[in-house]
């Protein structure tokens, strides 16, 4: 979870673009989104939990997520809604996932600055499950695990597992090398449903029923009537609602007879990832699903003049890696503490590589039912090759991290600033934003290195 004083350093280039929305775009739609756009985060810091103090008893109610880790009669959990809060009680039995919770509780300091621990004193909840119910319900595969290993048994033994988590989702069975790999890389994002796999996922769909009778109009009014349905077989994760909501958008517009802009779309799916859930402002999957998506969206829309060449083509995708490396770097640097150095150019490389497989593989999936599996998913396991391939030469040997690197939040206003030139989109102003977007990078780098040389004298 990311500390209340990130919300300064990544929501002070926001703040007066409701404002300027309204003056971009026609009268009565730009007071609407300008309207639409600050009610949302009224109410989103009106909703937002508040953190209690630690050494107070105080009352915590509301519906119990998971029971993480249970050893004995002690058990430990949390309530949805609210991951900086750690619940730990002791029962014979302990709340069963999505039943209604109360206690009270001591509250304690976290493993975190910004995370909290509370022993609870008295607990009571609508629904239990014993140690031995639990222990069968982990032990049971999902649907979701049995699906996918059902689907992936045509496939090569040693990809398997690849396939599963790059095509389905399920990382169940995924080796921790492979895992280590793709972070270091920088490629770990890949392995997790994201909007990227469903931006592809519907974009093949679309083209698939558009070739029908259906035609385009009768695939976009089939695959707006089935959006709903994609979260409950992908999860409600941050990535997969912003996509889910920004399609909505755009397909429902589009059959209205209206022009849909990206901009707006990603307004709209932020307002309504923020009523819904008001909690996700401080995830990290949040911020890094929609700082690299507005980057994606302003870079793309930079260069909209359209040149021919295969030169000017791959220096737009290096310019727009690059660009939303800068723009998850904070958060992915005090999240997960190691930074791939070469992250931009291996994500530029297993782009296309990545939408190959998805696509290859997709459609091999129901194919590989038939007979003769191993020629409809063979395409589909070169490009996988391929990919698990770059991943273990660029998380390997290749591999250049930076870790331990510390910079203060306050660190990285530069950043910020940065990352306002370039949402003003200004040719002079937008020139400064990479330096400033790294400074406080380089910064920490040089720190790191004087310290190093310090204490090796």
């Amino acid at each position: 979870m990311l500390s209340p004083s990130w919300l300064l350093v990544l929501g002070a280039p926001w703040l007066d673009l409701p404002w300027r929305a309204r003056r971009r775009l026609p009268s009565g739609r730009g007071r609407l989104a300008a309207a639409v756009v600050a009610s949302g985060l009224v109410l989103m810091l009106l909703r937002l939990p508040a953190l209690p103090g630690a050494g107070r008893v105080c009352d915590v109610a509301g519906r119990w997520e998971e029971t993480r880790a249970r050893r004995g009669r002690a058990f430990t959990g949390g309530l949805a809604g609210r991951p900086r809060l750690r619940l730990r009680g002791l029962g014979d039995a302990s709340p069963a996932p999505g039943s209604a919770f109360y206690g009270r509780a001591l509250v304690l300091p976290g493993r975190g600055r910004n995370e909290r621990e509370a022993r609870l004193l008295e607990w009571c909840a609508d629904a239990v499950e014993s140690p031995a119910r639990r222990a069968g319900r982990l032990g049971r595969p999902a649907w979701r695990h049995r699906l996918a290993l059902r689907l992936t048994r045509p496939w090569p033994a040693s990809l398997q597992p690849l396939a599963r988590a790059l095509l389905l989702g399920v990382r169940r069975g995924l080796p921790a090398d492979t895992r280590r790999r793709f972070r270091d890389a920088g490629l770990a994002h890949l392995l997790a449903l994201s909007g990227l796999h469903v931006g592809l996922f519907l974009l093949l769909w679309h083209r698939l029923l558009a070739a029908s009778r259906l035609g385009a109009a009768g695939a976009e009014r089939l695959l707006l009537a089935l959006l709903p349905a994609l979260p409950l077989l992908l999860g409600d994760g941050p990535s997969i609602l912003r996509a889910v909501s920004m399609a909505a958008y755009v397909l429902g517009l589009r059959l209205l007879g209206g022009r849909p802009l990206p901009f707006e779309a990603l307004s709209a799916a932020a307002c309504l990832e923020l009523l819904a859930r008001p909690g996700s402002l401080l995830h990290p999957a949040f911020a890094l699903s929609y700082l690299a998506t507005f980057v994606l969206v302003a870079r793309f829309s930079a260069g909209t003049a359209r040149r021919a060449g295969v030169w000017w083509n791959f220096w737009r995708g290096v310019d727009v890696s690059f660009h939303c490396s800068l723009a998850t770097l904070p958060v992915a640097l005090a999240v997960f503490g190691r930074l791939p150095l070469l992250g931009p150019l291996w994500n530029l490389a297993a782009g296309p590589l990545c939408a190959l497989a998805l696509m290859l593989g997709w459609l091999s999936l129901p194919l590989a039912l038939l007979p003769g599996a191993t020629l409809w998913t063979a395409p589909a396991a070169l490009a996988l090759r391929l990919l698990a391939g770059l991943a273990d030469l660029a998380g390997g040997p290749l591999a250049l991290t930076a870790a331990g690197l510390a910079v203060p939040v306050a660190g990285w206003l530069p950043w910020s600033l940065g990352l306002r030139f370039l949402v003003l989109g200004r040719p002079r102003a937008a020139r400064l934003a990479p330096l400033l977007m790294v400074s406080p990078l380089l910064v920490a780098l040089a720190r790191a290195g004087l310290d190093s040389v310090m204490g090796g004298t």
